[in-house]
This record gives structure tokens, sequence and C-alpha cells, in this order.
């Protein structure tokens, strides 16, 4: 049985708030959807900005918070399990 993978981040600011604050921070949740369309938390999945050693993990509800990066403008999520 193969899940399907479903991220939903929330950014949390306006572009004139972004470019005001010094703590920016990316907030999302990622899930696992199975074949009959149940959404299940990923909890312990590493969520970091590509080329970058910046990362954050999931928690019981799959739910991470990352530090924005200036140079990276992609995030990578990576779950073994």
């Amino acid at each position: 049985m193969r899940a399907k993978l479903i991220i939903t981040s929330f950014f949390l600011m306006s572009l004139s708030s972004f470019q005001a604050q010094t703590n920016k921070s990316a907030r999302g949740v990622v899930l696992e959807e199975d074949q009959k369309g149940n959404l299940t938390p990923i909890v312990g999945a590493v969520v970091f900005w590509l080329n970058t050693e910046i990362n954050s993990t999931t928690n019981a509800s799959g739910v991470f918070k990352i530090p924005y990066h200036d140079n990276s403008n992609r995030l990578v999520i990576s779950y073994t399990g």
C-alpha cells in the first residue's frame, strides 16, 4: 500500500512584515493520505532549506516551524518510515 504525502505550509506574514521582522519563520504541517483519503500526521519528518543546514522536525501533530533563510527558497521534507 502506497501512501501519498501531503504538505501544507502556512506562511503567516505579509510582504511588509516579512521585510521588517528579524525572526522570520515558516510553519506548516506534514500529513500522509491513505487510499481511503484519511489524513495522518507524519511525526519525526525532517524539514530543511535546500543547500543549508537549517532544519526542523515535525512534532506529534506533524507541525513544524523553521526559520527563514535568505539564500534558499525551497523546503525539503525527508522521512523514512
